[in-house]
């Protein structure tokens, strides 16, 4: 799967940047989910391990492992979604205003400020 030339850079919340609970491969691939949820209009992220995996130059596995750890630590959720095929969906479950003009610090959950 290739990297669409249109992705230029990734920016990490800062929120996400100083939570220590992650190591700087999750926080990366958290934050991928988180973007790649807003640009769907927070209807969830389809993208799957072999595309992180791509993104991040690591394999496969490692990402499953992330993924898991994102969802024990409830930063995200993952569901099966059945179709022709079935897509796994992943979702955040912190939801950050990721706008430029919004500075991207806050941290909302059904409108409700969540720290970290």
């Amino acid at each position: 799967m290739a990297i669409s030339p249109k992705f230029r850079w990734l920016t990490i919340p800062r929120a996400i940047l100083l939570d220590r609970r992650l190591k700087p491969i999750e926080q990366m691939v958290f934050t991928d989910i988180m973007w790649l949820d807003y640009k769907g209009k927070w209807q969830g992220c389809y993208a799957t391990n072999a595309h992180f995996a791509e993104m991040f130059g690591v394999g496969t596995r490692r990402i499953s492992q992330i993924i898991s750890k994102l969802c024990a630590e409830g930063y995200i959720t993952l569901q099966w979604v059945k179709g022709n095929t079935s897509r796994r969906l992943l979702r955040c479950n912190q939801h950050m205003d990721l706008s430029f003009e919004g500075g991207g610090s806050e941290s909302t959950r059904g409108g409700q400020e969540i720290p970290f």
